[in-house]
């Protein structure tokens, strides 16, 4: 039991971290969107 916890909790930080990373990503990504939107107009 202890073990598979363990694996898991790994995959699940893992799984977060892949997460935090495309959001950090899309975040970036939509701001400059509004930055050079913003600029055009």
């Amino acid at each position: 039991m202890v073990l598979a916890v363990q694996v898991l909790g790994r995959d699940v930080l893992a799984l977060l971290r892949r997460a935090a990373a495309a959001g950090v990503r899309v975040g970036v990504s939509e701001l400059r969107r509004g930055e050079t939107e913003d600029g055009q107009e």
